[in-house]
This record gives C-alpha cells, sequence and structure tokens, in this order.
C-alpha cells in the first residue's frame, strides 16, 4: 500500500513538473513575422510588423495562461497591438515601444495593470482598448498621438497621475467620445514632467478639439489665448477647472455643451469687439442676443429676467444651475430648448412672457423645487405647444399674479391642448363656454377639479362636449355639472 501511495506521489510530482515546464517555455507566432515566448514568468512579443487580430478574445495563443502572466515585454519592431490581444490579463505593467503606431480595439480591455507607457510612435489607440482597466494608476502618453477611440479609457476611475509631453500634443488628439479622455479621472496632470495646477493655452492655437477637458478636476485654473477661434463639443463639459471665463474677440465658434456642467462656473465675459458673441450680468448671449447662450451654473444670480429681445433660450442654457431661485422670461421669448432648464433645482418660481410658442418637452427635466407658474394671459397659454411636457404637473398657477382656482375658458378658445392643465394643484373649478369644440386627452387629469360650469344653459349640440366626453378628459374624480347656478 505504502509502494502504491509512493509511485501516485512520484506521478503527480513529476506530471506538475511537466505542467510547470510546458508553461515556462511555451512559443508559438502572434503575426505573419511576430513571435511570442512565454517563460520565466515573462511573456515577450518579438519581431518585425503587426501583431494579429482575435476577434473573439479567446483565439490569442496565451489567453488560457492570462491569470498567470505577471508581466510582459512587447520588443521594438512590433508595429501595431492586436485587437482584444491581451483581453482581461493579469499582468503588472506595459510598455508601449515607439515602433507600435497603433494599439487596436480592446487591445487591452479589463487589463488588471497599473502602469501603462506609450510609445512616441503611437499614433492611434482604438475603441476600448484600455476599458475598465481599473487598477490603473499611473499613464504616460507619447507625443504623436492622433486619434483616442470611443470609451478608449472607460471607467479607469482609478488613475492618479496622468503624464503628456506637451500642451502642444495634447490638442493634436481627436477623442471619439468623452470616454475617450482620461483626464477626467486623473488626479494630478504632468507636462514635460512637471505637475500642473493652470494651463496657459499656446498662442498660436486656434481650435480646442471636442471633449479636450471632459471632466478634468485636475486643474485650478484654465486660460485661453487671445488668438481662438473654436471650442469643441463637450470641450469644459463637467470640469471643476473653471470659475470666471473670458472669451477672446477671435472666437467664433462654441460647440454644443461645451460649459454644459463647469460646476464652478460663476461668470462669463466677451470681449467688446468679439462679432458672434456677447454677455450682459456674466450671461453668454449671441451677438444679436436674440439667443440666451449659457447661464453660469455657479453664478450669484438669485432671480434672473431674460432681457427683452432673446427669442430663444438655448440648449442646456440654464442646465444644472444651483443659483436662480425666480426666472422670468420677457415678452420676446419664443421657443424654450431641449434640456434648458434641467436639474434646476433651485428653481422655485417661473415667469412666462406673453410671446412663448413653443417648449421641448425635456426643458424642465427634474426642477423638483419648482412650484409656481405665473402667466399674464390664458390665450398665450393654450397657444403653447408643450411637445408633450406636463408642465404644471404638481404646481399651482397664477394668473396676473392672483393664484388661479376658478379657470374660465376664454370665448375664443376652441379646444384645449393635450396635458394643458396636467396635475395643476390650483384649479379647482372650470368654467366651459358652450362654443368649446375640443377637450384634449389629460387636459385636466390630477387635477383637483370637482366642479364644472356652463356659462349657459347646456344645449344639444354638436359644437359642446358631452358630459361622458368632459369626463374623459377631466380627471377619474366625480364632477357635479352645473348651469347658470344650477346642479344638473
Amino acid at each position: 500500500m505504502k509502494k502504491l501511495i509512493s509511485i501516485i506521489f512520484v506521478s503527480v510530482i513529476l506530471l506538475a513538473g511537466a505542467f510547470a515546464l510546458s508553461l515556462s517555455a511555451e512559443t508559438g507566432k502572434c503575426g505573419d513575422n511576430l513571435e511570442w515566448e512565454f517563460s520565466h514568468n515573462t511573456l515577450v512579443i518579438s519581431g518585425v510588423g503587426a501583431m494579429y487580430d482575435y476577434e473573439d478574445p479567446t483565439d490569442a495563443p496565451w489567453y488560457s495562461i492570462k491569470e498567470g502572466i505577471p508581466f510582459v515585454i512587447i520588443k521594438e519592431g512590433v508595429t501595431t497591438i492586436g485587437k482584444n490581444a491581451f483581453y482581461h490579463s493579469y499582468f503588472r505593467d506595459v510598455i508601449i515601444p515607439d515602433s507600435v503606431t497603433e494599439i487596436r480595439e480592446g487591445a487591452f480591455t479589463g487589463c488588471r495593470m497599473t502602469s501603462i507607457n506609450i510609445g512616441n510612435g503611437v499614433k492611434v489607440i482604438g475603441e476600448k482598448a484600455f476599458m475598465r482597466c481599473t487598477t490603473l494608476q499611473t499613464l504616460r502618453f507619447g507625443d504623436s498621438i492622433e486619434i483616442i477611440g470611443s470609451d478608449a479609457f472607460y471607467d479607469t476611475y482609478r488613475l492618479k497621475d496622468l503624464y503628456i509631453p506637451s500642451v502642444d500634443a495634447w490638442f493634436n488628439i481627436t477623442f471619439g467620445n468623452k470616454h475617450s479622455n482620461p483626464i477626467q479621472y486623473a488626479e494630478s496632470l504632468y507636462i514635460n514632467g512637471y505637475e500642473a495646477r493652470s494651463i496657459t493655452f499656446p498662442w498660436d492655437l486656434t481650435d480646442l478639439g471636442d471633449y479636450a477637458f471632459y471632466g478634468c478636476k485636475c486643474l485650478d485654473e484654465i486660460k485661453l489665448n487671445k488668438r481662438l477661434e473654436s471650442i469643441g463639443d463637450y470641450c469644459f463639459d463637467n470640469t471643476e477647472a473653471i470659475s470666471e471665463l473670458n472669451l477672446p474677440a477671435t472666437l467664433k465658434d462654441i460647440g454644443y455643451g461645451a460649459f454644459r456642467y463647469s460646476k464652478e462656473l460663476k461668470k462669463i465675459n466677451v470681449d467688446a469687439d468679439n462679432p458672434y458673441y456677447k454677455t450682459l450680468d456674466g450671461v453668454l448671449f449671441n451677438k444679436e442676443m436674440t439667443t440666451l447662450i449659457r447661464f453660469p451654473i455657479n453664478s450669484d444670480l438669485k432671480e434672473y429676467t431674460v432681457p427683452q429681445g432673446v427669442e430663444c433660450i438655448g440648449e442646456y442654457a440654464f442646465y444644472l444651475c444651483t443659483s436662480p431661485e425666480s426666472v422670468t422670461l420677457s415678452d420676446s421669448v419664443l421657443a424654450i430648448s431641449v434640456d434648458a432648464f434641467d436639474h434646476c433645482t433651485s428653481l422655485r418660481e417661473l415667469h412666462f412672457g406673453s410671446g412663448l410658442e413653443y417648449i421641448d418637452g425635456g426643458a424642465f427635466y427634474y426642477c423638483n423645487s419648482l412650484k409656481d407658474i405665473y402667466i399674464e394671459d390664458l390665450n398665450n397659454w393654450f397657444a403653447i405647444n408643450f411637445n408633450g411636457l406636463k408642465l404644471l404637473s404638481g404646481r399651482n398657477l397664477y394668473l396676473k399674479g392672483e393664484l388661479l382656482t376658478e379657470l374660465v375658458i376664454p370665448d375664443n378658445i376652441k379646444a384645449i391642448p393635450e396635458d394643458a392643465f396636467y396635475g395643476c394643484t390650483s384649479i379647482e373649478s372650470i368654467v366651459f363656454h358652450d362654443d368649446l369644440e375640443e377637450i384634449g386627452r389629460g387636459a385636466f387629469a390630477y387635477t383637483y377639479v370637482t366642479n364644472v360650469k356652463f356659462e349657459k344653459i347646456l344645449k344639444e349640440s354638436a359644437a359642446m362636449p358631452s358630459a361622458q366626453i368632459i369626463s374623459e378628459n377631466i380627471c377619474s374624480m366625480p364632477l357635479i355639472f352645473t348651469t347658470s347656478g344650477s346642479t344638473r
């Protein structure tokens, strides 16, 4: 019995040794002119040329042993890192040699490394190349990067130190989307080896690209130069580096959402000679002041009146603003754009002018403190296209400064739009005229209306809605119908 146990034990040891030997000296091809070898806990890629792409990550020849590879060396001569080549690998760090020009899609997705050195030859970083590298702490860029694909650095949220060779090199990069830019995660930015807390843009820089400083929290100050002509989409969105923004006379174009969530921004200034933009009280407008472009998120203004002449409240104009408690729209305002007041959590009251024609359905998302809506003219209210917006839901309506408890439909109104008074908390009774032809679905749903009156004695007429139709389109509560003071 002891002899049998000894034989089994020796066999196990020999098998384990053979397995360890196979792991310590594996080799094969990973490109037409590239070879890989795994020995002494290190994976070495060598040769000249491009690495194979792997549509399925499990096709990478080292995939089955990826959890046992603590070190990887990519030698000079390799020109591309293949698609999904090191998907979810466990090595600690990687140095990309200068001979590499492209890191392809998903090349290092989910890797456990803590540092990456990207060589000076790399021009393109593909989509999802370093996505969910959640242990990454140090990232060094070379000076030739031109394109970083969508989601390339998505969820690299433990990044501490970002090294770039120069400001010029940074502005040479085109980012695919907001998750392409690792600066949003970095705690510290180093330029040419020195930590930077402030950036002054080069004098000859004319264009800031999309997402260039998206989510930046590692800078205290960003200074624009006086030759700047364009600011890209979402360029300073979600930054904490700007409290006062000075736009030069040369600026021609501000991209979509460029300052959407610049959370420390208190004031915007524009050079008086700029032919495209203008500011008033720190608020940004187009030069003609027909469109309000951006109200600073952290403005000190608690009450704000949109100047007469402004026709449009632009997209994201008041997005996430924390200061205004009361906003008054002048009679010239015709339209309120998408997300214009989205997440204005301090906004308590809103005063409408008499010219409003259109409100986008998403204009007032999450305005949870908004309780009071003021209007001067009912006819204008009935003429507004709300685009599906239930603006009065949970709110009081004031007409000419007085809380509206009894709503008298004007004689010239033939139709009441859908959801026109949906959820309005102040209306208790309604007076209809008998020339009314239509009541839109949900026009008075979820209100406190319990009494419906008619100006004249109800008569059979195709023009007058039946009591049944009124009930269906007002609310599900029991209603009392009266005419000339009599209950019917």
